[in-house]
């Protein structure tokens, strides 16, 4: 479901009134390798973070991993990634009641899939909006629920630029 178009501005401020009135904790699941700016901000904050990869990988790839970030809802940390990085696929933002530990572990589940004709590993880029909204509405319910787990919603850039949300609801028949 996509919200109705606005200008810049009064989109983004509408952005940040519906994730700061979440109930449910929110979180951002980040790409560095989309900009720069990206582990700035990360290495600015005060909030948690921590990247999806782990080990040598995490180390290697740091520059370009996706990280999850616990989000304040009344941090500048929230603002600036609005402000900045909302329209320059930045990531995607989710709600869940878990534990930081937890939303990472179930986020890392998604991190390679094997490819159904090749039975190749591939990375699966979730936390790209352009992938996940073109992703999202094609699942079965079954992989609805395993992608979703305990996570209430995600929200992420429209293909024009407005907000897409994606509530654990809206599953399919």
């Amino acid at each position: 479901m996509s919200l109705p178009l606005k200008d810049g501005p009064a989109m983004r401020r509408e952005l940040l009134e519906l994730l700061r009135a979440q109930r449910a904790p929110l979180f951002a699941v980040l790409d560095a390798a989309r900009s720069g700016r990206v582990l700035k901000l990360l290495q600015g904050t005060q909030d948690k973070y921590q990247s999806l990869y782990e080990g040598p990988e995490a180390e290697k790839l740091s520059r370009v991993a996706p990280y999850l970030l616990a989000v304040s809802k009344d941090s500048m940390t929230l603002e600036r990634l609005v402000n900045d990085g909302w329209g320059q696929s930045w990531g995607v933002y989710l709600s869940c009641r878990l534990p930081f530990t937890d939303v990472r572990r179930h986020l890392r589940r998604f991190l390679l899939v094997e490819s159904e004709e090749t039975r190749e590993q591939l990375y699966f880029r979730f936390y790209d909006p352009r992938v996940l909204r073109a992703f999202l509405p094609g699942c079965s319910p079954q992989q609805w629920r395993e992608f979703f787990g305990e996570t209430e919603c995600f929200w992420m850039e429209s293909k024009e630029g407005g907000i897409s949300t994606f509530p654990r609801s809206m599953m399919p028949a």
